[in-house]
Protein backbone atom coordinates (compact mmCIF):
# COMPACT_ATOMS: atom_id res chain seq x y z
CA UNK A 1 0.00 0.00 0.00
CA UNK A 2 1.46 3.49 -1.25
CA UNK A 3 2.05 5.73 2.37
CA UNK A 4 -0.57 8.16 0.99
CA UNK A 5 -3.39 5.19 0.95
CA UNK A 6 -1.87 3.90 4.14
CA UNK A 7 -2.10 7.54 6.03
CA UNK A 8 -5.48 8.58 4.42
CA UNK A 9 -7.52 6.74 7.15
CA UNK A 10 -6.10 9.13 9.73
CA UNK A 11 -8.08 12.65 10.41
CA UNK A 12 -5.26 14.28 12.30
CA UNK A 13 -7.68 16.50 14.08
CA UNK A 14 -8.50 16.07 18.00
CA UNK A 15 -10.65 13.71 19.11
CA UNK A 16 -11.00 11.79 15.92
CA UNK A 17 -13.24 8.73 15.66
CA UNK A 18 -15.70 9.27 18.29
CA UNK A 19 -17.00 6.00 20.34
CA UNK A 20 -15.72 2.37 20.88
CA UNK A 21 -13.38 4.20 23.05
CA UNK A 22 -11.13 5.96 21.21
CA UNK A 23 -10.32 8.46 21.67
CA UNK A 24 -10.65 7.85 25.55
CA UNK A 25 -12.19 10.26 28.04
CA UNK A 26 -9.14 11.42 29.56
CA UNK A 27 -6.78 14.32 29.03
CA UNK A 28 -3.72 15.85 29.03
CA UNK A 29 -4.50 16.90 32.70
CA UNK A 30 -5.52 13.12 33.80
CA UNK A 31 -2.09 12.10 31.77
CA UNK A 32 0.06 14.77 33.38
CA UNK A 33 -1.38 13.55 37.13
CA UNK A 34 -0.86 9.65 35.71
CA UNK A 35 2.41 10.55 35.08
CA UNK A 36 4.06 11.77 38.31
CA UNK A 37 1.64 9.02 40.54
CA UNK A 38 3.37 6.60 38.39
CA UNK A 39 6.56 7.91 38.91
CA UNK A 40 6.35 9.00 42.37
CA UNK A 41 4.74 5.54 43.32
CA UNK A 42 7.85 4.04 41.31
CA UNK A 43 10.32 5.81 43.58
CA UNK A 44 8.77 5.14 46.81
CA UNK A 45 8.46 1.31 45.81
CA UNK A 46 12.06 1.18 44.59
CA UNK A 47 13.40 2.37 47.95
CA UNK A 48 10.90 0.13 49.94
CA UNK A 49 12.75 -2.80 47.95
CA UNK A 50 15.99 -1.79 48.73
CA UNK A 51 15.64 -1.32 52.41
CA UNK A 52 13.98 -4.61 52.53
CA UNK A 53 16.78 -6.42 50.25
CA UNK A 54 19.28 -4.48 52.83
CA UNK A 55 17.13 -6.52 56.25
CA UNK A 56 17.24 -9.88 53.98
CA UNK A 57 21.05 -9.20 53.57
CA UNK A 58 20.39 -9.70 49.78
CA UNK A 59 23.54 -8.04 47.96
CA UNK A 60 23.14 -4.72 45.94
CA UNK A 61 22.14 -6.11 42.28
CA UNK A 62 21.19 -9.54 43.47
CA UNK A 63 18.72 -10.96 40.93
CA UNK A 64 15.68 -11.40 43.12
CA UNK A 65 15.93 -7.71 44.07
CA UNK A 66 16.30 -6.33 40.86
CA UNK A 67 13.57 -8.13 39.24
CA UNK A 68 11.29 -7.27 42.44
CA UNK A 69 12.30 -3.43 40.87
CA UNK A 70 11.28 -4.08 37.29
CA UNK A 71 8.34 -6.10 38.51
CA UNK A 72 7.33 -2.69 41.30
CA UNK A 73 7.84 -0.75 38.32
CA UNK A 74 5.77 -2.10 35.52
CA UNK A 75 3.07 -2.42 37.96
CA UNK A 76 3.03 1.32 38.44
CA UNK A 77 2.22 1.36 35.05
CA UNK A 78 -0.80 -0.40 35.18
CA UNK A 79 -1.93 0.94 38.04
CA UNK A 80 -2.22 3.76 36.86
CA UNK A 81 -3.93 3.09 33.51
CA UNK A 82 -6.18 0.30 35.18
CA UNK A 83 -7.22 3.50 37.95
CA UNK A 84 -7.50 6.11 34.95
CA UNK A 85 -10.21 3.38 33.54
CA UNK A 86 -12.22 2.58 36.91
CA UNK A 87 -12.60 6.58 37.31
CA UNK A 88 -13.55 7.01 33.62
CA UNK A 89 -16.43 4.49 34.26
CA UNK A 90 -15.04 2.61 30.94
CA UNK A 91 -14.00 -0.21 29.21
CA UNK A 92 -10.17 -1.85 28.25
CA UNK A 93 -11.09 -1.03 24.94
CA UNK A 94 -10.24 2.75 26.16
CA UNK A 95 -6.54 1.47 26.52
CA UNK A 96 -6.72 -0.41 23.29
CA UNK A 97 -6.89 -3.45 24.38
CA UNK A 98 -8.96 -4.64 21.38
CA UNK A 99 -8.79 -6.35 18.46
CA UNK A 100 -8.51 -4.44 15.04
CA UNK A 101 -10.14 -5.05 12.26
CA UNK A 102 -7.83 -6.92 10.28
CA UNK A 103 -5.87 -8.83 13.31
CA UNK A 104 -3.63 -10.93 10.44
CA UNK A 105 -2.68 -7.57 8.39
CA UNK A 106 -1.92 -5.62 11.48
CA UNK A 107 0.35 -7.59 13.30
CA UNK A 108 2.27 -7.97 10.06
CA UNK A 109 2.22 -4.41 9.48
CA UNK A 110 3.19 -4.02 12.94
CA UNK A 111 6.25 -6.36 12.93
CA UNK A 112 7.54 -4.78 9.66
CA UNK A 113 7.57 -1.64 11.56
CA UNK A 114 9.36 -3.02 13.99
CA UNK A 115 12.14 -4.21 12.01
CA UNK A 116 11.82 -0.70 10.30
CA UNK A 117 12.70 1.08 13.47
CA UNK A 118 14.95 -1.61 14.48
CA UNK A 119 17.52 -0.76 11.35
CA UNK A 120 17.12 2.74 11.98
CA UNK A 121 18.43 2.56 15.88
CA UNK A 122 21.16 0.29 14.25
CA UNK A 123 21.88 3.10 11.52
CA UNK A 124 21.58 5.45 14.69
CA UNK A 125 24.53 3.49 16.54
CA UNK A 126 26.51 3.27 13.38
CA UNK A 127 26.75 7.27 12.79
CA UNK A 128 27.64 7.82 16.15
CA UNK A 129 30.31 5.33 15.85
CA UNK A 130 31.86 7.02 13.09
CA UNK A 131 31.37 10.30 13.79
CA UNK A 132 30.94 11.24 17.25
CA UNK A 133 32.71 8.31 19.43
CA UNK A 134 32.55 9.53 22.72
CA UNK A 135 28.56 9.34 22.50
CA UNK A 136 28.90 5.96 20.93
CA UNK A 137 30.78 4.87 24.23
CA UNK A 138 28.37 6.03 26.23
CA UNK A 139 25.69 4.43 24.38
CA UNK A 140 27.18 1.04 24.97
CA UNK A 141 27.69 1.92 28.28
CA UNK A 142 23.98 2.47 28.38
CA UNK A 143 23.04 -0.79 26.68
CA UNK A 144 25.42 -2.53 28.98
CA UNK A 145 23.55 -1.98 31.68
CA UNK A 146 19.97 -2.42 30.68
CA UNK A 147 21.74 -5.57 30.20
CA UNK A 148 22.78 -5.93 33.11
CA UNK A 149 20.38 -4.88 34.96
CA UNK A 150 17.60 -8.13 32.96
CA UNK A 151 20.64 -10.15 33.41
CA UNK A 152 18.91 -13.38 34.33
CA UNK A 153 18.24 -16.64 33.29
CA UNK A 154 16.94 -16.96 29.19
CA UNK A 155 13.51 -17.91 29.91
CA UNK A 156 12.96 -15.26 32.50
CA UNK A 157 14.98 -12.93 30.69
CA UNK A 158 12.71 -13.18 27.42
CA UNK A 159 9.63 -12.94 29.45
CA UNK A 160 10.50 -9.79 30.94
CA UNK A 161 11.95 -8.23 27.69
CA UNK A 162 9.24 -9.63 25.00
CA UNK A 163 6.21 -9.97 26.62
CA UNK A 164 6.07 -8.16 30.28
CA UNK A 165 7.83 -5.08 29.48
CA UNK A 166 6.17 -4.46 25.92
CA UNK A 167 2.71 -5.03 26.99
CA UNK A 168 3.15 -2.67 30.34
CA UNK A 169 4.82 -0.35 28.18
CA UNK A 170 1.83 0.02 25.28
CA UNK A 171 -0.57 -0.12 27.59
CA UNK A 172 0.54 2.57 29.18
CA UNK A 173 2.64 5.23 26.84
CA UNK A 174 0.63 4.66 23.86
CA UNK A 175 -3.30 3.36 25.88
CA UNK A 176 -2.80 5.95 28.49
CA UNK A 177 -0.37 8.62 27.43
CA UNK A 178 -1.04 8.97 23.73
CA UNK A 179 -4.65 7.94 24.14
CA UNK A 180 -5.12 10.77 26.22
CA UNK A 181 -3.34 13.53 25.03
CA UNK A 182 -5.02 12.32 21.44
CA UNK A 183 -8.36 13.01 22.88
CA UNK A 184 -7.43 16.70 22.93
CA UNK A 185 -4.76 17.64 20.28
CA UNK A 186 -4.25 16.73 16.68
CA UNK A 187 -2.42 13.36 15.66
CA UNK A 188 1.46 15.39 15.24
CA UNK A 189 1.55 17.21 18.85
CA UNK A 190 -0.03 13.87 20.64
CA UNK A 191 2.21 11.13 19.63
CA UNK A 192 5.42 13.57 19.69
CA UNK A 193 4.36 14.43 23.45
CA UNK A 194 3.66 10.75 24.47
CA UNK A 195 6.96 9.45 22.10
CA UNK A 196 9.00 12.08 24.61
CA UNK A 197 7.74 11.17 27.52
CA UNK A 198 8.42 7.48 26.18
CA UNK A 199 11.62 8.18 25.62
CA UNK A 200 12.74 10.18 28.88
CA UNK A 201 11.22 7.93 31.26
CA UNK A 202 13.87 5.35 30.08
CA UNK A 203 16.54 7.25 31.37
CA UNK A 204 19.14 6.72 28.63
CA UNK A 205 20.02 10.07 27.50
CA UNK A 206 22.10 9.26 23.84
CA UNK A 207 19.22 6.46 23.41
CA UNK A 208 16.61 9.24 23.40
CA UNK A 209 16.12 9.53 19.65
CA UNK A 210 16.07 6.33 18.57
CA UNK A 211 13.47 6.08 21.69
CA UNK A 212 11.56 8.85 20.52
CA UNK A 213 11.31 7.45 16.62
CA UNK A 214 10.14 4.16 18.33
CA UNK A 215 7.47 6.18 20.41
CA UNK A 216 6.35 7.84 16.76
CA UNK A 217 6.29 4.82 15.32
CA UNK A 218 4.11 2.83 17.41
CA UNK A 219 1.72 5.85 18.39
CA UNK A 220 1.06 5.69 14.38
CA UNK A 221 0.51 2.30 14.41
CA UNK A 222 -2.58 2.80 17.38
CA UNK A 223 -3.75 5.59 15.93
CA UNK A 224 -4.32 3.95 12.49
CA UNK A 225 -5.96 0.79 13.69
CA UNK A 226 -7.24 1.79 17.27
CA UNK A 227 -5.55 -1.16 18.66
CA UNK A 228 -2.90 -2.27 20.65
CA UNK A 229 -2.12 -5.01 19.02
CA UNK A 230 0.02 -3.58 15.97
CA UNK A 231 2.36 -1.27 18.39
CA UNK A 232 2.72 -3.97 20.62
CA UNK A 233 3.82 -6.41 17.48
CA UNK A 234 6.46 -3.62 16.80
CA UNK A 235 7.51 -3.15 20.26
CA UNK A 236 8.30 -6.80 20.70
CA UNK A 237 9.64 -6.89 17.12
CA UNK A 238 11.83 -3.98 18.05
CA UNK A 239 13.22 -5.79 21.54
CA UNK A 240 14.21 -8.80 19.93
CA UNK A 241 16.28 -7.47 17.47
CA UNK A 242 17.74 -5.27 19.74
CA UNK A 243 18.49 -8.61 22.16
CA UNK A 244 19.45 -10.49 19.40
CA UNK A 245 22.19 -8.07 18.48
CA UNK A 246 23.22 -7.59 21.87
CA UNK A 247 24.20 -11.09 22.25
CA UNK A 248 25.56 -11.40 18.95
CA UNK A 249 27.51 -8.49 19.03
CA UNK A 250 26.64 -6.13 16.65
Amino acid sequence: MHWRQWWAVADLRPGRRPGAGYPPPWGPGEVALGLVAAISLSILLVFALSGLAVLAGLEEGALLLRYAVFVATEGCLVVVASAALLLAGTGPEALGLRSPARPTGALGEGIAVGALLAAMTRGWTLALARWAPPLHARLLLEEHRQLEFLAAPWPLLLVAALVAAPAVEEVFFRGFVFGGLRSRLDFPLASAASALVFALIHLMPVSAPPLFVVGLGTAALYERHRSLLPSLAAHVTYNGIALAASFLGL
